[in-house]
């Protein structure tokens, strides 16, 4: 299976294996910013992403490429915004609403969007050689190449950022971290190690001079960000609610009826006992 079908059609497999903690863990959620970000960061690509296929796997005539080949590029940047707002959003929580942090790592993200626009209109033109509508770029420039590079470095920043932010909070010592911290500090260092190879991968094979190498990671670099970052919602959802469930079942309502005298009794009910320890 080509790069691009096959990693949407992972893509599809996940949200099909997800889809009943989605609706217990997300679409049944109040209003927030997470569950919008998570939205977005789910369905953008199930929608989006054919275009792309339909744009660089489908031959198309030359007058339609001229057209159409900017426009996969330009879907990507949803694609980047929605996996990064999930972790900042994250990290905005993990450093109890730190502005200052939100503000760098969106002002990051927005300098990398800004730089693949720019190449998107001012760099890239279409593959000469016709076939699918793929942009390449004239000379010995590596601006295209520059786009992956920017988001390995971006998540370098989030990283670094996350990783800092963890360290303060828990000197290093993992037994003090809840079970929700817990669970994204394995999560999120799973994810960051995860995307940053695949990153690091995909800039290796622009940077070489194979062209039909070039563009067999791209697909991966774009789709599994999101579905990593949804993953991660959906781990931190589970684990939130398994320790809510825990603390409530820690004390126990209970009803109980005394007998006061012959024929009279008192109630007393929603007493609430600590489960006992064991002896």
């Amino acid at each position: 299976m080509p790069p691009s079908p096959g990693a949407y059609a992972l893509f599809v497999y996940d949200w099909l294996l997800c889809f009943g903690q989605e609706a217990d863990f997300v679409f049944h959620s109040t209003r927030s910013a997470a569950k919008v970000a998570y939205i977005c960061c789910r369905y953008w690509p199930l929608l989006a992403f054919p275009v792309n296929i339909w744009a660089q796997v489908v031959d198309h005539d030359h007058d339609l490429c001229e057209r159409i080949f900017r426009i996969p590029m330009l879907i990507v940047v949803p694609h980047m915004g929605t996996a990064a707002a999930i972790l900042i959003l994250r990290i905005y929580a993990l450093t109890g609403g730190n502005r200052a942090v939100a503000a760098v790592l969106i002002a990051c993200f927005l300098v990398v969007a800004a730089y693949l626009v720019w190449v998107v209109f001012a760099v890239a033109v279409l593959n000469p050689l016709g076939g699918a509508c793929v942009p390449v770029e004239v000379g010995t420039t590596r601006h295209i190449s520059g786009i992956f590079l920017g988001s390995l470095l971006l998540d370098c920043i989030i990283t670094v950022t996350f990783l800092t932010c963890l360290i303060r909070m828990t000197k290093l010592k993992y037994t003090q971290m809840g079970y929700l911290t817990r669970t994204f500090a394995r999560e999120g260092a799973a994810y960051f190690v995860a995307i940053s190879i695949v990153n690091l991968v995909n800039v290796a094979f622009n940077m070489q001079p194979y062209v039909p190498l070039a563009d067999v990671n791209v697909p991966w670099s774009i789709i599994l960000p999101n579905l990593l970052a949804c993953r991660l919602v959906l781990n931190l959802r589970y684990a939130a609610s398994s320790e809510t469930g825990i603390s409530n079942e820690a004390r126990i309502p209970v009803e109980r009826r005394f007998t006061v005298s012959p024929g009279v009794e008192f109630l007393e009910s929603n007493i609430e006992l600590s489960e006992m320890e064991p002896c």
